[in-house]
C-alpha cells in the first residue's frame, strides 16, 4: 500500500467517524461493491439458504458464518485498491483474494479452534482470541503474510490498542445484528404489504431467508468498516498521518520553489 497515494485523509479517527466514512465510501463506490456482491455474496447466500432448507436453520446460519469469513476477503482487497490504487478492477481484487484463500483457510481453522476451545472454559480468553484474529483477512490479503506468521503480526497490530479492537468488534457485530433485524422487517413489509406475498415459515426457521439475505447484504459495508478500523490502527502505529503531512509540505515547497524560479 502506497500511503502517499491514499484517496482518503489518513488521520486518527474515532470509531463513529470510521463507521461514517465506511458508509460514505461504500455508497461512493456502489458499482464496484455491487458487482463484487453479485459474484461473491449471491452464491454464498444461495448455498447457506439451501443448507438451512435441507438440514436446519442452525446449520444454515453456521454455514453463513463460516462462508462470511472467506467472502469478506474480496471486499477487503477491493476496498484497499479503491483507497490506494489509481486503476481498480473487480476481477483483480477477486484474484488477490483467491490467491490468499489457502492461507486464509489455515488461519480461519486456527481461529475457530482457538475461540471454541477457550470459550468452553472462560469467557474472557474467548473475547481475547476473537479480538486477536479480528483483522485476519486484512493481514492475510493485504500484507500477504503466511498463516502462522500472521498471528504474530496480528498480536503486534493490536498491542496497546486491545480496547479499541474490542470496541470495534462489539460495535460492528451489533450493527450486523441490527442490519439483520431491520432488513428482515423491511423486506417482510415490502413483500406482505406492497406485493401481497406472504411467506410461510417452517417450524425450525430462525430468522428466515429474508434475514439471511439481509446479513449478506450488510457484509460489504461492515467489512469496509472493519478495514477502515484496520487502517486507523496502522495510521496510529506507523505514523501514516505524519508521513502524508510531510509529503504535502514537501510538495508545496517544491511547487513554490518552481513558481519562484519560473517567475
Amino acid at each position: 500500500m502506497n500511503v502517499l497515494s491514499a484517496k482518503i485523509a489518513l488521520r486518527d479517527r474515532t470509531l463513529l467517524d470510521v463507521l461514517d466514512l465506511s458508509l460514505r465510501f461504500t455508497v461512493a463506490h456502489w458499482r464496484s461493491f455491487t458487482m463484487m456482491s453479485a459474484i461473491v455474496n449471491v452464491p454464498c447466500f444461495l448455498v447457506s439458504w439451501q443448507v438451512a432448507v435441507h438440514l436446519n436453520w442452525y446449520a444454515g446460519w453456521a454455514c453463513a458464518l463460516a462462508l462470511s469469513g472467506f467472502a469478506e476477503a474480496p471486499f477487503v482487497a477491493l476496498a484497499s485498491r479503491l483507497v490506494f490504487d489509481e486503476r481498480v478492477r473487480t476481477r483483480e481484487a477477486l484474484g488477490v483474494a483467491l490467491r490468499a484463500l489457502p492461507r486464509l483457510t489455515v488461519l480461519r481453522i486456527i481461529q475457530a479452534t482457538s475461540i471454541i476451545a477457550s470459550a468452553l472454559f472462560f469467557l474472557v480468553p474467548g473475547i481475547w482470541f476473537a479480538a486477536l484474529f479480528y483483522f485476519g483477512a486484512e493481514v492475510i490479503v493485504l500484507e500477504q503474510t503466511g498463516a502462522t506468521g500472521s498471528i504474530g503480526r496480528l498480536q503486534r497490530l493490536g498491542t496497546g490498542y486491545f480496547g479499541d479492537v474490542v470496541m470495534a468488534l462489539l460495535a460492528i457485530t451489533a450493527l450486523y445484528a441490527l442490519a439483520i433485524v431491520l432488513g428482515d422487517a423491511t423486506f417482510h413489509a415490502i413483500l406482505e404489504q406492497l406485493l401481497q406475498i406472504r411467506l410461510r415459515p417452517t417450524e425450525d426457521e430462525i430468522g428466515g431467508p429474508l434475514a439471511l439475505f439481509s446479513a449478506w447484504l450488510a457484509l460489504p459495508t461492515l467489512t469496509v468498516a472493519r478495514f477502515f478500523v484496520y487502517l486507523n490502527l496502522r495510521t496510529r502505529r506507523e505514523g501514516w498521518d505524519i508521513q502524508t503531512r510531510f509529503a504535502a509540505i514537501a510538495a508545496r515547497s517544491a511547487a513554490e520553489a518552481e513558481a519562484t524560479v519560473s517567475s
